[in-house]
């Protein structure tokens, strides 16, 4: 069962940027039974997953400036919203995209960039 589906109001979303404890905080959700839906290095590997494969391991200012390349709306510098009508046309191309990434980096031992965001999504839409 996707542990993120249980309770949904019971999840963190948030990304690596440049924070300190991120390995603390998902263990401290972990222990209390939160569902962590994490991006590294940053939240626009999920936006740019929904448009084409991203699987590239570089600063979170890279990876936002392309977002910005691929994802209508979104700004690096200024409003950091994509627009979501789009988006959100292909949010089972981007689960599928983020799984893959993710097995990619539990193979190659490597950090960035993964989202776990996907699970979320398919736990919000299997409420339905």
């Amino acid at each position: 069962m996707n542990p993120l589906r249980s309770e949904l109001c019971n999840n963190a979303v948030f990304d690596r940027d440049e924070h300190d404890y991120v390995d603390a905080s998902i263990d401290k959700c972990k222990a209390a039974q939160v569902g962590v839906a994490f991006s590294d290095p940053c939240f626009e590997v999920w936006l740019i997953l929904h448009v084409e494969d991203y699987d590239r391991d570089e600063h979170r200012y890279h990876t936002q400036g392309k977002c910005q390349e691929v994802c209508e709306g979104y700004e690096r510098n200024g409003r950091k919203m994509a627009k979501s009508e789009k988006l959100v046309l292909s949010v089972e191309t981007a689960e599928a995209r983020a799984e893959a990434l993710r097995q990619r980096r539990q193979a190659d031992g490597g950090n960035a960039p993964w989202t776990s965001v996907d699970r979320l999504t398919r736990a919000m839409r299997d409420l339905t």
